[in-house]
């Protein structure tokens, strides 16, 4: 199993957008899921929510799990194995530099 994770900082601006993109031959074009930050938003509104939209992907929903705790998202792509090419995941915000992301960690399990 494949898991990455990363965590969210910094202000919550209505309009940042928190993209990611998971890239893999095994599961086809790079996929790339977003969420669109609203008044209300918190880190951990928006991690919930960026979760639930990798979760709601045809591909990556089928081919693992995304959860939070907080700020933090982790995802778990269980159809790939240690020796299997390396996932490239990437998480970027944009509309504004008021969120911030850690670095992505990831490992095969």
């Amino acid at each position: 199993m494949f898991s990455a994770s990363f965590e969210l900082s910094g202000t919550v601006t209505a309009g940042d957008v928190v993209a990611v993109s998971v890239a893999h031959p095994m599961l086809g074009p790079t996929r790339t899921v977003s969420y669109a930050a609203v008044g209300d938003d918190t880190l951990d509104t928006i991690a919930e929510a960026v979760a639930a939209a990798i979760n709601a992907d045809p591909v990556l929903g089928a081919s693992g799990t995304a959860t939070y705790s907080g700020a933090a998202v982790t995802l778990e792509i269980s159809c790939l194995n240690p020796g299997d090419v390396t996932p490239i995941v990437t998480v970027a915000v944009s509309a504004g530099p008021t969120i911030a992301t850690g670095a992505v960690t990831s490992v095969f399990t």
